[in-house]
Formats: structure tokens, C-alpha cells, sequence
């Protein structure tokens, strides 16, 4: 619908930047004028009846004039998961073993977030209500997270492999070192690309568009830090360790070039 939009006006003129209503109130931005928006997907998906969100993104523009203007986009989230399995209660079998519906739960946080912003240029073009739209753009991104877990039975000098959540197989068992946490190495991203789009104007100064867009991204990720619990039969205590590692390389940071398409919906307002 994007590509249709913008090669049929680009054979036509310009729209008047002094197009108007029956009210005679301009309806389309000019030169000046600030633009405000962001996602029209959250809205449109709670009317279908699925109350799921998407990432959340604010959209900016300066008309420099009625066909160019600066642009940015800032997208963000953040989120946190709990998962949880229940475990025999070994204190409670040591005390009484026919009570073998004794039980307590673990739980695995993981949570994680991410920030984008973008700075780009726009051409537009149009014809009445319709505008079609394209440009280039640079972006900035970093993206990080963590995982904790909450183990019910503790591990002593008495009970030195209780029984636990294998998370990674999903099944129970009893390990003599178990993840208390991981904290993943965080990415910063640079990328360069371009867009494409069109707006239609549903009222005066207030427009639902859409966009596709493609870019090159430069990414440099840190290592995992995982910390660890075991019993220490030589000390007889409970010790912790911290160890780093890459999640795909044993490197201080990981170089990787990724291509990226993306698309969005979107309401904005201009003033």
C-alpha cells in the first residue's frame, strides 16, 4: 500500500499546503508546524477483541516546509516474567516421608528492556488528504536484561543437592549448583536506513499513517555475568561464584552487523 501511495503522487504536484475543509481549516501541516504521534497498533488490536501490546513508540516531526520535515522516533519496553513449578518440600519429607504431597514452589524472574532513537530526514508528497513519504535515518539503540531465580528448598550441609527446577530441561531434579542469577551483557546498536510511508488526513491537522523501513545495524554485546551457588564441603558453608561468558563466543564483546525490516503504524497530531 506504501509503495502504490507514493509512486502514484509522485507523478502529481505537491498538495496545496493551504488545503482546506468545507470550515475553511487547513488540513494539512505546513511550514512550522510540530508533529506529534505514536502507535496506533495497541489501539487498533484492543478493538479486535486481543488485549496483547506492542512495543511502544513515539513519533516527532519539524516541517521545515509543507514537504520536508525532521523527524524522530523513540521506542521503548520494558518487561518481567515470572515463572513458577512446584518441588517436593524435602524438609517436609525428611520429617514425615509419607507425606509426599508436600511441596513449594520456585521461581524464575526474568525481565528486560530496550530503548531506540532515530533522527532522520523526510520528503513528502502528496495530493489532497493523501501524503506519501519517504527519507533516511540513523539510530542509536541499547538493549539489556536478567534472570533471578528463588530456590523453596535451601541447599545446607545436610541437604547439599535438594531438589530443584532444571529450568533449562524443565524437569525436577537435584543439582549441586543451581543459577541464583544472570545478568545479560548488555547491546548497543548504531544503525542507518531508510523508510517509506503515506498519511491520510482524517481530520484537519490529524492523520493515521503507516511506514515500512529497512536498515543496516552495528551491534556490540558484553558478556553475561552468572552468579552461582554450591556447598563447599572443604569450608562446609554455602559459596557463590561469579563467572563471565558470551552467550555465543568467549569474548570481552561481540561485533555483529544485522539487517533489520521494520514497519509501523501510527496516529499523529499536528500543531
Amino acid at each position: 500500500m506504501c509503495l502504490f501511495v507514493v509512486f502514484a503522487t509522485t507523478a502529481q504536484d505537491n498538495a496545496n499546503p493551504a488545503f482546506t475543509n468545507r470550515q475553511g481549516v487547513h488540513i494539512l501541516p505546513e511550514h512550522g508546524d510540530f508533529a506529534l504521534g505514536f502507535d496506533a497498533l495497541p489501539v487498533l488490536n484492543l478493538f479486535g477483541g486481543n488485549g496483547n501490546f506492542y512495543q511502544n513508540t513515539i513519533f516527532g516531526k519539524y516541517f521545515l516546509d509543507h514537504d520536508r520535515a525532521l523527524r524522530a522516533k523513540l521506542s521503548f519496553g520494558v518487561s518481567n516474567n515470572a515463572y513458577k513449578q512446584s518441588v517436593a518440600n524435602d524438609q517436609a519429607l525428611f520429617e514425615n516421608p509419607l507425606n509426599i504431597d508436600a511441596t513449594v514452589i520456585d521461581v524464575r524472574n526474568e525481565a528486560s528492556h530496550h530503548v531506540a532513537l532515530s533522527i532522520g530526514y523526510e520528503i513528502r508528497r502528496g495530493h489532497g488528504r493523501v501524503q506519501g513519504f519517504f527519507g533516511g535515518e540513523v539510530g542509536l539503540g541499547l538493549r539489556g536484561g536478567n534472570t533471578k531465580y528463588s530456590w523453596a528448598n535451601p541447599m545446607t550441609e545436610l541437604n547439599q543437592s535438594p531438589t530443584s527446577t532444571v529450568w533449562e530441561f524443565q524437569f525436577v531434579g537435584n543439582p549441586s549448583i543451581r543459577d541464583v542469577e544472570a545478568k545479560l551483557g548488555n547491546t548497543f546498536s548504531v544503525g542507518l536506513g531508510g523508510f517509506l510511508g503515506a498519511e491520510y488526513f482524517i481530520a484537519p491537522k490529524l492523520s493515521i499513517g503507516a511506514e515500512i523501513s529497512l536498515a543496516f545495524w552495528f551491534n556490540t554485546t558484553g558478556q553475561t555475568e552468572t552468579t552461582k551457588e554450591s556447598w563447599n564441603q572443604s569450608t562446609n558453608r554455602l559459596e557463590t561464584r561469579h563467572t563471565r561468558s558470551h552467550t555465543l563466543y568467549n569474548t570481552a564483546q561481540h561485533l555483529s552487523v544485522s539487517t533489520i525490516p521494520g514497519g509501523s503504524v501510527y496516529f499523529m497530531f499536528h500543531f
